[in-house]
């Protein structure tokens, strides 16, 4: 898979088989992303319930930082 400059991905396996994964960063600030920017500040809203698994916090607290985003100018 070949991935869009400056965009954050996620992946699940959803089988029960291993997965394999390889990356690649190529950048001045390799590694350096923000994602709360991104990931919790989208328009239209990222679904809460897969950001919290993504970032194993209750998707009550997801849902949350959202809101604080939705009002920032």
């Amino acid at each position: 898979m070949i991935y869009p400059y400056a965009q954050i991905h996620f992946q699940i396996n959803l089988e029960k088989t291993r997965a394999v994964s390889f990356s690649a960063l190529s950048s001045q600030l390799p590694g350096v992303i923000r994602v709360a920017d991104t990931f919790l500040g989208f328009t239209p809203p990222i679904l809460s319930n897969l950001l919290s698994r993504s970032f194993r916090l209750r998707t009550d607290m997801v849902e949350q930082i959202q809101e604080s985003f939705a009002h920032s100018p």
